[in-house]
């Protein structure tokens, strides 16, 4: 299940980088504005 969610948060951050989103910060505000879940499993 982890290795799953891993997987498919690595093929989201690559998409991101295609559309040119690049750095840390950037990548983190588009994956929360996506509704990726927390580290711990929340809503971001």
């Amino acid at each position: 299940m982890a290795a799953e969610r891993a997987h498919r948060l690595a093929l989201e951050v690559d998409r991101l980088r295609a559309e040119g989103v690049t750095g840390q910060a950037a990548i983190l505000r588009a994956l929360t504005e996506r509704g990726a879940p927390t580290h711990r499993g929340g809503a971001a």
